[in-house]
C-alpha cells in the first residue's frame, strides 16, 4: 500500500493523508495534481507533496480519485521553495499553492442538479420554484447551482432543492470542471478535391443559381490562390459584410469548403526585427568582470548603479551569458506598467524567447505563460513577484530590478513575503544566482553586503560619462519673509521652472498626495468628514468633486453645507497633486501641464499616450505621485521639482527617512539623464534637516552610515528581526479582549523585551474592522527559529478560545 502526502489550496494548516489506488501506483509521482475528496462531496485539485509506504493507521484515509497530469507539473526546486516559504513566513502551504497557482489550473468541484427518470412527477404538489426547476431540468437535463439562480432567488434554491430530493424527482452530484480553454480561431479553405478543374466547372455551374454561395466560394477560392501559404481567417472573410454565415453552412454541407481551427497564444509575441545591444563603457565591463568574479565564488551581487548608469545593460549582458549556457532567466521588475523602455528594449533584443508574466493577465494568459515556462519554451521571463512561483525547469539567473521597491513586499496582498528575500531563497533551490540592482538599495542589502554575504558592485557614475544632477535646497520661511512665494512655490522654484519652458525642456513636479486636499473642514465648527469604513477623514478630489477613502475605496458628495451645523462656510485643508496640477496651470499658463497618479492611469492605455506626450515634447511639465519616479527615461527632461518635500518626511514609519531619500533620489534620476545638466529643487522648512543636508552632498556612504546608526539605536532592522501581528474583528471589545490574552500568551514564552503592545493600529479601523497590534522584535541569531517557533506555540494556545475563533489573524514576517 503507499500512501501521499497532499497540498490542499485552502488556509488550513499542513498537506492531507491520502491512499494511492492500485491504478495510480506506478505513475504518481511528487508534484503531480490530482483530485481528491474533502469533507463530504467536495472535491479539489490536489498537489502530490510527498509519498511514502509505513503509516499508522490512526484513521482511515479516503483514495485518490484521479491523476491530473501525465507527469510531475510542480518541478521538485518549487516545492522545496513552498515549504521554506511556509516554515520563513509562517504560513500554510495551501495558501502558497492557491497564491502560485494560475485559478484556471485547478479543476473546482461544481454542484449538479440532475432529473431522476424513474419517478413520476405530481405536478399539483408542487410550489412554483420546484415546478420552474423540474421544468428546466426536462429540457436540459443537468444544470448547476449558478445556472438555477437565474430562475429562482438564491435564499430559495437549497429549500427548493431538497424538497425535490426527499420526493425522489433530483439527484445531487458532483462534476469537475477545468476552467482553462484554449483559444481557438476559426479557418476556412476549398476541399482539395473541389480544386480539381473538372470538379470546379462543376462546382460553379451548380452554385449559378445560390449567386451568394458563388460569391463566398469564389472569395474564399482567390484569397487561398493568392496567398497559398497563409491560412484564411473566418472572421477576415465575413468582416467585409457581404456575407452571412448560413451561406457558408451551405458550402461546408456540400462538402466544398471546410471549417477548421488552430490554437492561438492569448499573447502576442514580438515579431519585429531583433537588435544588437550598444557597446559597454568601461565602468560597465569592470562591473561584470566584479559579477563573474562573485559568481565564480557562489556569491549573489547587490549592483548599486547611480540612476542612468547603464545597469539595464549589465542585465542584457548576463542574460546573454546565461542564454549562451543554455539556462534560463527571471527578471523580476516592481510593477509592469511603469517599465515599458526597459521591456521594449529587451523585446527588441530578445524577440519570442522573452515572456511576461504580471497582474495585468488575464488567468487564461497566465496559463499560457505557465505552460509554455514548464515546456521550456521561454528563455526569459520578465514578470512582477508572482513569477517566483513559475513551474522553471532550468533556472540560472534571477534580477531583481529596483530592490528597493516596496512593491516587492506589499502588505495589502495575503499572504506576506518579501519577494526579493524569497528569490534569493529560490536561487538556492535551483543553484542559480541572483542580482539585485539599485541606485538606492534597501538598508538590510546594503548592510548585507558590506559585511560580504553579498558582493558589492558599484558604478558611480552614468552612462556616457554625463554630468550627475545638482541638488537645492530652498528655505520656504525664507522665502516667506521676503515675500518671494507663489502659492505652494518660491519664486525661486518659479523662476527655475520658467527657465526650462524658454529653453524647451521640460520639468517634473513630485508630490507625493493624492487628490487635491487632504481634508475639507467646517470654518464654524471644526467638523471634518470620515470615512463611514474606516477612522480615517476622507480626501477631497477636485476632479471627480467627491471625497474618497484612499484604505477602502468609499466615496461621497462633496458637501456644499457642514452636515454637523449646516453652515456653508467649508475650506479645503492640505495640498493634495490635484491641487499642485491646478497651480502649475495658472502660474505656467503657456505650459501644457500633464498629471501622472494612480487616479489618472486608471484610464485605459493612460501610460502609453503620456508616454507618447512625454517623447514627443508635447508635455512641458509633469505633475505626479511616486509613479513619476520609476521608468520614465526622456531625454528633455532637465529640472525635478519638489514643493513640499517635508511631507515626505513626516510619515509614521521607521523607514519614512530611507523613503524619502530613495525616491528623491530615483526622481533626481529622470533628471539630464544625457545633457548631464539636470537640477533638483528641493523646498522645505527645515533645509538643515539631516536627511535633505546628505541628499545635497550625495555622499552614498554617509548617507547609509548615517541610516544604520540610526536603526542602531533604536533597534530597528537590519539589527533586528521584526514581526508584526495584526488583529482584525467587527467588535472593538472583542478585539481589545482578544489582543490583552494573545500578549499574555506570548509574554509566557517569548521575553518581555521582545514585545511591544498589544496597542490600537495606526489606523484603528479599516473597512469596519477593528485593528490591534503586537510588534515583536527579536534578535538575529539561532533563536529566531525558536522564537517563532514558540510564536506558533502561542497561537495554537489562543486558537483554543472559541471565542476568538472569528478574529482574523495576519503575520507581517521582516515587513
Amino acid at each position: 500500500m503507499q500512501f501521499a502526502q497532499i497540498i490542499l489550496p485552502l488556509n488550513l494548516k499542513g498537506t492531507f493523508t491520502y491512499k494511492v489506488p492500485a491504478d495510480f501506483l506506478d505513475k504518481i509521482e511528487v508534484g503531480m495534481r490530482v483530485l481528491v475528496p474533502f469533507r463530504g462531496k467536495k472535491i479539489y485539485t490536489g498537489i502530490v507533496a510527498e509519498l511514502f509506504n509505513d503509516f499508522e493507521e490512526t484513521f482511515v484515509p479516503k483514495e485518490i480519485i484521479n491523476l491530473l497530469d501525465n507527469k510531475p507539473i510542480v518541478p521538485k526546486q518549487q516545492l522545496d521553495f513552498w515549504n521554506w516559504m511556509s516554515s520563513y513566513y509562517l504560513c500554510n502551504l495551501g495558501e502558497i499553492y492557491r497564491l502560485a497557482f494560475p485559478s484556471s489550473l485547478k479543476l473546482e468541484s461544481e454542484t449538479y442538479v440532475r432529473l431522476l427518470s424513474e419517478r413520476t412527477i405530481d405536478w399539483q404538489n408542487l410550489d412554483a420554484n420546484e415546478t420552474y426547476l423540474l421544468q428546466a431540468l426536462e429540457v436540459r437535463q443537468i444544470l448547476n447551482l449558478q445556472e438555477i439562480e437565474a430562475f429562482i432567488p438564491k435564499k430559495e434554491i437549497i429549500k427548493t432543492i431538497n424538497a425535490l430530493i426527499d420526493e425522489r424527482y433530483i439527484s445531487v452530484d458532483e462534476k469537475i470542471t477545468e476552467k482553462y480553454k484554449a483559444k481557438e480561431i476559426a479557418y476556412l479553405k476549398i476541399n482539395d478535391e473541389a480544386l480539381v478543374s473538372e470538379n470546379l466547372a462543376m462546382i460553379l455551374l451548380k452554385l449559378d443559381k445560390a449567386k451568394k454561395q458563388k460569391d463566398l466560394f469564389l472569395n474564399i477560392l482567390s484569397k487561398q490562390i493568392d496567398n497559398p501559404e497563409n491560412p484564411i481567417r473566418k472572421s477576415l472573410v465575413f468582416d467585409e459584410g457581404n456575407f452571412v454565415n448560413q451561406q457558408l453552412k451551405s458550402l461546408i454541407e456540400k462538402g466544398w469548403v471546410t471549417e477548421y481551427y488552430l490554437e492561438k497564444d492569448r499573447i502576442d509575441s514580438y515579431d519585429g526585427e531583433i537588435e544588437e545591444i550598444e557597446e559597454l563603457t568601461d565602468n560597465q565591463k569592470s562591473a561584470i568582470s566584479e559579477i563573474n568574479r562573485a559568481f565564480d565564488e557562489d556569491k549573489n551581487v547587490l549592483l548599486h548603479g547611480v540612476t542612468s548608469s547603464g545597469k539595464t545593460h549589465i542585465y542584457l549582458e548576463k542574460i546573454e551569458d546565461c542564454i549562451n549556457a543554455g539556462q534560463n532567466v527571471l527578471l523580476l521588475l516592481p510593477e509592469i506598467a511603469l517599465t515599458k523602455q526597459i521591456t521594449i528594449r529587451l523585446e527588441k533584443k530578445y524577440g519570442k524567447k522573452l515572456g511576461f508574466y504580471h497582474n495585468k493577465l488575464t488567468d487564461f494568459e497566465r496559463v499560457e505563460v505557465w505552460r509554455k515556462i514548464k515546456k521550456n519554451e521561454l528563455n526569459i521571463l520578465i514578470g512582477t513577484r508572482n513569477s517566483l512561483f513559475l513551474p522553471f525547469e532550468n533556472l540560472g539567473l534571477i534580477i531583481v530590478d529596483e530592490e528597493h521597491d516596496s512593491a516587492y513586499r506589499p502588505r495589502d496582498q495575503h499572504f506576506f513575503f518579501n519577494a526579493k528575500d524569497s528569490a534569493m531563497m529560490l536561487a538556492e533551490f535551483y543553484n542559480s544566482r541572483v542580482i539585485l540592482g539599485s541606485a538606492t538599495p534597501s538598508l538590510e542589502s546594503y548592510d548585507l553586503a558590506m559585511r560580504d554575504k553579498l558582493r558589492y558592485v558599484s558604478i558611480n557614475e552614468r552612462f556616457g560619462k554625463v554630468d550627475l544632477p545638482k541638488f537645492e535646497i530652498i528655505d520656504v520661511k525664507e522665502a516667506q519673509n521676503q515675500k518671494k512665494i507663489v502659492g505652494n512655490f518660491s519664486q525661486k522654484m518659479v523662476d527655475e521652472i520658467n527657465l526650462q519652458l524658454d529653453h524647451k525642456k521640460q520639468t517634473i513636479i513630485l508630490h507625493n498626495r493624492r487628490g487635491y486636499a487632504n481634508v475639507i473642514e467646517c470654518e464654524t465648527c471644526g467638523h471634518v468628514t470620515y470615512c463611514s469604513n474606516c477612522d480615517v477623514v476622507m480626501t477631497y478630489h477636485k476632479a471627480s468633486n467627491e471625497l474618497k477613502c484612499h484604505y477602502c475605496g468609499h466615496r461621497a458628495g462633496k458637501p456644499t453645507n457642514c452636515p454637523s451645523c449646516n453652515s456653508d462656510n467649508l475650506n479645503t485643508k492640505g495640498v493634495g497633486v490635484e491641487q499642485i496640477e491646478e497651480e502649475t496651470q495658472k502660474i505656467f499658463s503657456n505650459a501644457e501641464v500633464d498629471r501622472m497618479d494612480v487616479d489618472v492611469m486608471r484610464k485605459k492605455f493612460a501610460y502609453e499616450k503620456l508616454y507618447e506626450k512625454l517623447e514627443n515634447g508635447e508635455t512641458d511639465i509633469l505633475v505626479g505621485t511616486q509613479m513619476i519616479s520609476k521608468g520614465l527615461d526622456f531625454d528633455n527632461i532637465e529640472l525635478v521639482a519638489i514643493p513640499k518635500a517635508d511631507s515626505l518626511i513626516h510619515v509614521q514609519d521607521f523607514r519614512a527617512e530611507e523613503r524619502a531619500y530613495q525616491l528623491i533620489t530615483q526622481v533626481a534620476g529622470r533628471a539630464g539623464r544625457t545633457s548631464g545638466n539636470g537640477k533638483i529643487l528641493i523646498q522645505t522648512y527645515n533645509p538643515s534637516h539631516s536627511v535633505f543636508e546628505l541628499i545635497k552632498n550625495q555622499n552614498v556612504k554617509e548617507i547609509y552610515n548615517y541610516f544604520l546608526d540610526e536603526r542602531k539605536k533604536f533597534l530597528y532592522p537590519p539589527f533586528v528581526k521584526l514581526i508584526m501581528i495584526e488583529l482584525k474583528h467587527r467588535k472593538e471589545d472583542k478585539i481589545n479582549r482578544a489582543s490583552q490574552f494573545l500578549g499574555s500568551i506570548l509574554r509566557k514564552y517569548i521575553p518581555e523585551e521582545c514585545i511591544l503592545g498589544p496597542e490600537k493600529s495606526p489606523i484603528a479601523r479599516l473597512n469596519n474592522l477593528y485593528q490591534y497590534q503586537i510588534l515583536l522584535k527579536f534578535p538575529k541569531n539561532k533563536n529566531y527559529r525558536i522564537y517563532k517557533e514558540l510564536l506558533l506555540k502561542s497561537f495554537d494556545e489562543f486558537d483554543e478560545i472559541t471565542a476568538y475563533k472569528s478574529v482574523k489573524k495576519d503575520l507581517f514576517v521582516d515587513f
